[in-house]
């Protein structure tokens, strides 16, 4: 730890120590889509941020992708010849209704947003070793929205979830040409609704097929199809990945589809100790890659009321105990789930054993501004850097399609003056707790700097910073309720 961040530590409060409300400290400081050059180097985000991204250099670039939400029933009239179009000519059908409006903000991700994501990231400059998408890919409400939409009968439901999600990945594929793409699965990721899982069951096993990082690695295409989970390499020598499958630890967990009993929380955190060890062993980095994260949501838990955890108590506690244990290998978490940009510092004894970054989403319906974000990383050994926020700044007053309408938002380095990587995430956590230029940063990215009424009022800070670094109920409300 640098001396640094050393110091800000000792400065702030351990993990869940409340200031006093008014105490506040100092903060630190459908066109055809052809892959991005390979020689690309970076441009504006190593002139704007200091990156110095180049093929051949000793920084990379890698992307983060959450809750895209894609919404092929936005312009119900196309439904059809979606259903009777493969995936691959999806694109063409969607044509067919240009020009689009973008969504709104309560809205999902429809076909125009979609493309202008894809666009501006081809367009960046950047050439992204690998991307990461933590899941949510398909819009709410799916089976709902295929039943009205005059689709067909439900048998052909799960084929057309299954198609849209090839879609999905089918088209950022091409808008990234070779890069690497590490899916994770979200609640609304299901053949058999909201936080469903079917073990064993054919969406998986088509996912296995579908998914280039997955097929590719025989000990991932053969875990994946079990309950949706797997582990690969990244590019490299910048280590491993662990997409974890965390609806099998959700509180709101479905398995009305599951047949037989089965408890896949269970068999998921005893494969994923196991291979955590097994990393260990062989002195592997690991980051790991989730959809709904550990912890609490600071949006919805208040005082007087039963607060909402995101996992289930039992499983939480196991995942928790790994993330100890492992604390010298696994380096980073990767999460999505709340659509809002955000982080969390897990402690044990004043120390910060994991560091959970929350990726903003490109679905809007949450009041946010649609982002991406890339991260910078040393290809000697996949450390963490710095990240970059880049967000479609206003829905309501953007030109549809605009791919130039995406423009950065923010480095956490220049912004926190911290490096993005664990014990910078845990400095800021505590920075954002003391109040000062810390805090007010964090509420302004928290929504993209949307104009909706989403946006975190300076009055509603204390549930959030709270749920920074509260995992359980009764540490949320010791540090929200005192």
């Amino acid at each position: 730890m640098s001396p640094r961040l050393n110091s800000l530590l000792l400065a702030f409060t351990l993990l869940c120590t409340v200031p006093s409300p008014g105490a506040r400290a100092a903060a630190p400081g459908s066109a055809p889509e052809t892959p991005p050059s390979a020689s690309a180097s970076g441009g504006g985000v190593n002139q704007a941020l200091g990156w110095e991204v180049r093929p051949d250099g000793p920084q990379g670039a890698y992307l983060l992708l959450s809750d895209i939400h894609f919404d092929p029933f936005a312009d119900p009239a196309l439904v059809p010849d979606l259903v009777r179009t493969p995936a691959e000519g999806w694109d063409a059908v969607f044509a067919k209704a240009m020009p689009a409006a973008l969504p709104g903000y309560t809205d999902d991700c429809n076909w125009t947003l979609w493309r202008s994501a894809r666009l501006a990231l081809r367009l960046s400059g950047v050439r992204y070793d690998y991307a990461i998408i933590t899941g949510d890919i398909l819009a709410h409400k799916f089976e709902d929205k295929y039943a009205s939409s005059g689709a067909g009968n439900h048998s052909g439901y799960a084929d057309f979830v299954r198609k849209t999600l090839q879609y999905v990945n089918l088209t950022l594929k091409a808008a990234l040409g070779g890069t690497p793409l590490y899916w994770t699965l979200g609640n609304n990721d299901s053949e058999c609704g909201d936080y469903g899982i079917i073990p064993g069951g054919p969406l998986l096993a088509g996912l296995a097929k579908d998914w280039d990082t997955v097929a590719s690695d025989p000990g991932a295409a053969a875990d994946f199809p079990v309950d949706g989970y797997y582990e690969t390499s990244l590019p490299g020598t910048a280590g491993r990945i662990v997409a974890l499958n965390t609806i099998a630890w959700s509180v709101h967990l479905s398995l009305k589809c599951a047949g037989a009993a089965q408890d896949p929380g269970s068999r998921e955190l005893d494969w994923l100790g196991a291979r955590l060890d097994k990393d260990a062993a062989e002195g592997l980095p690991v980051v790991l890659a989730m959809h709904i994260p550990p912890g609490l949501s600071g949006l919805k838990s208040q005082c007087g009321l039963p607060q909402e955890a995101f996992l289930k108590p039992a499983y939480q506690a196991r995942f928790l105990a790994l993330l100890r244990r492992h604390a010298s290998t696994v380096r980073l978490l990767y999460a999505g789930h709340t659509h809002f940009d955000d982080f969390k510092s897990y402690r044990e004894g004043g120390v910060c054993v994991a560091a959970v970054h929350l990726a903003p989403s490109i679905g809007p319906n949450h009041g946010n501004n649609p982002s991406y974000q890339l991260g910078l990383y040393r290809r000697a050994d996949g450390s963490t850097l710095d990240l970059a926020t880049y967000t479609l700044a206003s829905l309501t007053s953007t030109a549809a399609g605009a791919a130039d309408a995406w423009s950065l938002e923010y480095g956490f380095r220049r912004s926190y003056g911290l490096p993005f990587d664990r014990d910078g995430l845990d400095a800021a956590t505590m920075a954002v707790h003391a109040g000062g230029q810390a805090r007010a940063l964090y509420e302004a990215f928290y929504t993209g700097r949307t104009p909706s009424p989403a946006a975190l009022a300076p009055s509603q800070w204390l549930p959030y910073s709270c749920a920074q670094t509260c995992f359980t109920p009764e540490d949320f409300t010791a540090c929200r309720c005192r």
